[in-house]
């Protein structure tokens, strides 16, 4: 399958008898709605909200990578969070599925893409779990401080998630170098 760019349409018909996900037909529906560009962009959007976050709260971000077919595989490197405060890292955790809600929001998404949306950070909520438990510190006031301190830093920092998000959409990757310049962080 081709990596979906920038300003790449496809139609629904070209995804028929593929199987993406578990549910085809829920899927499908996602897909009707929102494209499979639209997507990708949910895709980048959420590394995006994890980099910039990330690099405001004090995280090396070492890269950012689209695997696979590019609509729900990608990935953000970071060297630790030794040092940080244990809200600061968890908002860099929680901080992709903000901003894909977010960008979600903002083009009017059902809430089947929403729910979808949740589904698949299910990892980034395990990690954020993980981390509460092993700091001592409980994980729904940790959520929900996270939450709000993501929350914080995508609203200031939002051209810069869209910034960012674009170019991972055109190149695939992008370096710390990179990520950084168009962060502005």
């Amino acid at each position: 399958m081709a990596r979906l760019h920038a300003g790449l349409r496809l139609n629904t018909a070209a995804w028929e008898g593929v199987e993406l996900f578990p549910s085809n037909d829920r899927m499908r529906r996602i897909i009707d709605e929102l494209g499979p560009a639209g997507l990708g962009r949910a895709v980048t959007i959420h590394e995006a909200g994890h980099a910039v976050v990330g690099l405001a709260t004090g995280h090396r971000i070492t890269g950012m990578s689209l695997t696979g077919n590019g609509l729900n595989h990608a990935q953000t490197s970071y060297d630790g969070a030794r040092g940080l405060l244990v809200v600061e890292h968890l908002a860099m955790i929680t901080a992709g599925i903000q901003a894909e809600l977010r960008w979600l929001d903002a083009i009017d998404a059902s809430r089947l893409a929403r729910d979808y949306a949740q589904r698949q950070a299910a990892t980034d909520m395990d990690d954020l779990r993980r981390t509460a438990e092993a700091e001592g510190v409980h994980a729904d006031t940790a959520l929900r401080d996270a939450r709000d301190c993501a929350d914080r830093l995508l609203s200031r920092h939002w051209r810069a998630v869209e910034a960012v998000a674009y170019e991972l959409d055109l190149r695939n990757s992008l370096g710390e170098p990179e990520v950084r310049r168009l962060a502005g962080i």
